[in-house]
């Protein structure tokens, strides 16, 4: 699920995210984050694109083997017509989960991965028209696994603090109105991530 030099890329068709993806051109506000009665919220808006890309979950600290619910959406936040087109179908948002949020230094060892939402892609265009106010939204679910061995053994995250990244599928372009984006072939990112803290059993 592109994290400068960092994992977090959908390879090809597969189930495993591990990448290395620099987001170019996106030219979009800086990260926000807010919490609303107990719930937290990061977003980044491209202001270019007429968009908001979101992400919640309802709560920081989760007790030992409570699945924690991460809602993502891509929200039309202008007054027309916003076209976007991912180049595959399937889940259109990812998520990777580390112990550090200090995953974008190229300096530091490459962080490891908890957990990444496994997601089968297929190579056809998949095009999203969101009218004024409209927005599209999923909610995957992390089960407190902990992926080990590069995916084939499974154990549960032990007590402590995580931190959730997300980002969309490639978008290949976007229109707005009478604007159209290059040729992306990106990742739509948010930098600033989700804390959460899995207290002890």
């Amino acid at each position: 699920m592109v994290y400068g030099f960092k994992r977090f890329m959908l390879l090809s068709v597969s189930v495993v995210l591990v990448g290395v993806v620099l987001v170019y051109g996106l030219k979009a506000g800086l990260p926000y984050e807010k919490e609303t009665e107990g719930s937290i919220t990061v977003e980044r808006v491209f202001e270019e694109w007429g968009f908001k890309f979101t992400m919640s979950v309802e709560k920081k600290e989760y007790a030992y083997d409570e699945p924690i619910n991460i809602t993502c959406a891509l929200e039309n936040i202008v007054n027309e017509t916003v076209k976007v087109v991912f180049t595959s179908s399937g889940r259109r948002f990812l998520l990777a989960i580390y112990n550090t949020s200090d995953i974008f230094n190229t300096s530091k060892p490459e962080p490891e991965v908890i957990w990444d939402s496994p997601s089968i892609a297929f190579a056809a265009f998949d095009t999203i028209v969101l009218n004024v106010g409209e927005s599209i939204t999923s909610t995957i679910q992390w089960r407190q696994e902990r992926f080990l061995q590069g995916h084939a053994v499974v154990t549960h995250a032990p007590p402590g603090t995580y931190y959730i990244f997300g980002q969309t599928f490639y978008v290949w372009y976007v229109e707005r109105g009478s604007f159209r984006s290059e040729d992306l072939f990106e990742f739509l990112v948010i930098y600033e991530p989700i804390e959460v803290t899995i207290l002890p059993p």
